[in-house]
């Protein structure tokens, strides 16, 4: 299996780790495009089913499940929203949708031409004639000019602070680059 199953230790300080990130404004984006171009239609789930989308979450991590399982109980609003665990390239959800979302590189988790193939195939047989596929891929050019690095960062929590490190590999010959992280 090509993907990447993300543990307990990662799943607890994903949020604190990418508390920086910008989701609302992604789903800025991600709403203009859904009324440019569609007749319809995690991090992203919130904010899009507090706009009033129907959204089901996927994921083959169920400790990344557990973490947004966690914060839907903990949500006063009432949502359209479930998560499911399992396989993005074989994912078969009941009915058809309107859009698919694969956000910040979940398509790149895929180290294998047949694994980005399926992938894209089961992302099909769940949508709609006419619907929307949104994903993002890492810049090619960027990451061969840029080089992945050592990195480091150091978050502060109430009970101290979690440190991060990643740690980068590029295989140019398979066009894959392989993230180490470790808290």
């Amino acid at each position: 299996m090509s993907q990447q199953i993300f543990g307990a230790t990662y799943a607890d300080a994903y949020d604190l780790l990418y508390l920086e990130k910008n989701y609302s404004v992604e789903c800025d984006l991600i709403d203009k495009i859904f009324h440019t171009y569609g007749n319809g239609t995690g991090n992203h789930a919130f904010p899009l089913a507090g706009r009033g989308y129907e959204v089901v979450g996927v994921d083959c991590s169920e400790n990344m499940l557990t973490q947004a399982h966690a914060k839907l109980t903990n949500t006063r609003t009432k949502l359209k929203l479930s998560f499911r665990e399992e396989d993005i390239r074989s994912v078969k959800l009941p009915g058809q949708f309107d859009a698919a979302l694969m956000m910040f590189a979940v398509l790149g988790y895929q180290l294998e031409n047949r694994d980005v193939l399926a992938t894209l195939t089961s992302a099909r047989q769940n949508l709609r004639a006419g619907a929307l596929l949104i994903f993002d891929v890492w810049y090619g050019p960027a990451v061969l000019h840029e080089r992945p690095s050592e990195r480091a960062r150091v978050i502060a929590v109430a009970d101290g602070k979690i440190l991060r490190f990643a740690s980068g590999k590029l295989d140019v010959s398979r066009h894959v680059c392989s993230v180490q992280i470790n808290l």
